[in-house]
């Protein structure tokens, strides 16, 4: 047999991975990942072009967790917390089981509140209305097409779930940070 002409073929995809539930099932042919060609190549190079790939988008999204944190705090501008959480609600809105659960969307309302309220506090002259149309421009021009073309689609993306929580993350972490809420012992 002619090795270069072999193709991989998928056992069985493991429940629950991006694999499953983009609906790869068992028998189908792996003819590339992330666009590289996978006929010919060994089992041990897919699996490790697998393997990185994932490891690769991990490493990609604490990146962008540490950059959202950072750029948040130095610029001092409410009107990031606005846009993560205009980003968060869409999440939210396209699709509740993949992306953003109603239940973490109340805190993020919440979250939302708080940092407003802490900038309001802290920054007498800030002018909310205005940071907020900075925000909603922001995501007219970033993001609203990204989302209209995955709401026409009704497409599952691991990219954009993974984004999502990450501003989600920021938002919470950040927005909890604000509460003055004590623990009272129950005990």
């Amino acid at each position: 047999i002619d090795e270069s002409s072999i193709n991989a073929i998928v056992i069985s995809p493991i429940e629950g991975s991006p694999a499953f539930n983009a609906g790869v099932k068992a028998n189908d042919l792996i003819v590339s990942i992330d666009g590289t060609p996978t006929k010919g190549m060994s089992i041990e190079k897919i699996v490790s072009l697998i393997v990185n790939g994932v490891f690769m988008r991990i490493i990609f999204f604490i990146i962008i967790y540490f950059v959202l944190i950072f750029n948040a705090h130095a610029k001092d501008s409410l009107s990031d917390y606005y846009s993560a959480y205009i980003f968060v609600k869409n999440c939210n809105e396209l699709d509740q089981f993949f992306y953003v659960d109603n239940e973490n969307m109340e805190i993020a309302r919440k979250s939302i509140k708080n940092i407003e309220k802490e900038y309001k506090n802290t920054n007498n002259n800030i002018d909310v209305d205005a940071e907020w149309s900075k925000a909603v421009s922001k995501w007219k021009e970033e993001f609203e097409s990204m989302f209209a073309l995955f709401k026409s689609l009704d497409t599952y993306s691991e990219d954009l779930a993974g984004m999502c929580k990450l501003y989600l993350l920021m938002l919470n972490s950040v927005g909890s940070s604000y509460e003055n809420d004590s623990i009272e012992k129950d005990f």
